[in-house]
C-alpha cells in the first residue's frame, strides 16, 4: 500500500511538471508571435513609404533626364542643321561656319 501511494503521488508531480513545461512551450509560443505580429504591423508601413518615397524620387529623376537629353538633342539637331541656338540664358545665336582655304596666300 505504502509503494502504490508513493508511486501515485510521483505520478502526480511527473505531470503537474510536464503541464508546467506545457504551459511555459505555449506561452513563450504566443508571446513570440505577438511580438512577431505587432513589429511587422510598426515596420510595414514605414517600409511601404519608404519605397513610395523612392518611386517619387526616381520618376522625378527620370524625367528630368528625359527633359534633358530631349534638350541637348534639341540644341544638337540646331547645331546640325545651321539654326540658331540659344546658349544660356534665351540669347539667339547662329552659327556661321566659312570654309577656310588650304595653303597660305602670302607666304
Amino acid at each position: 500500500r505504502n509503494l502504490k501511494s508513493q508511486t501515485i503521488i510521483m505520478g502526480t508531480s511527473t505531470m503537474d511538471s510536464r503541464e508546467k513545461a506545457y504551459q511555459f512551450a505555449v506561452y513563450s509560443a504566443v508571446s513570440f508571435s505577438i511580438v512577431a505580429i505587432m513589429s511587422v504591423c510598426f515596420t510595414l508601413p514605414m517600409v511601404y513609404n519608404y519605397v513610395s518615397h523612392l518611386q517619387n524620387n526616381i520618376r522625378s529623376e527620370a524625367q528630368h533626364c528625359k527633359l534633358a537629353a530631349r534638350d541637348i538633342m534639341s540644341e544638337i539637331s540646331e547645331y546640325k542643321t545651321g539654326e540658331s541656338v540659344s546658349f544660356g540664358a534665351g540669347n539667339a545665336t547662329t552659327i556661321n561656319r566659312n570654309k577656310r582655304q588650304a595653303g597660305c596666300d602670302g607666304c
